[in-house]
């Protein structure tokens, strides 16, 4: 047995905080900006906007107005426990 960090089939470069040091593609990828071939802590680009997608701020901040999409269908004007296209089923009896 080894750790991840002394992992003989990630190579020279060790537990990288990717999926590599677990055997699967070599390509490390930024969770900040999405980019491949580097991490987040050495990312350039600064922190991506989840509302807009642009660089340099995050959603909270964003001067965008805030699009609120609804998880269950896709549409913009509602929410996922608002949307029309969802009937709830019946709670079968003696469920909580």
């Amino acid at each position: 047995g080894h750790i991840a960090r002394s992992c003989p089939e990630a190579g020279n470069s060790g537990y990288q905080g990717s999926w590599s040091a677990f055997g699967g593609g070599q390509q490390r990828t930024c969770y900040t900006c999405g980019g491949v071939g580097h991490l987040s802590r050495d990312c350039v680009q600064g922190s991506k906007c989840y509302n807009c997608s642009g660089f340099g701020h995050i959603s909270k901040d964003c001067p965008q107005p805030q699009r609120r999409a609804c998880y269950n269908c896709g549409s913009e004007g509602h929410i996922s426990r608002d949307c029309p296209g969802t009937a709830e089923a019946p709670v079968a009896e003696g469920a909580a």
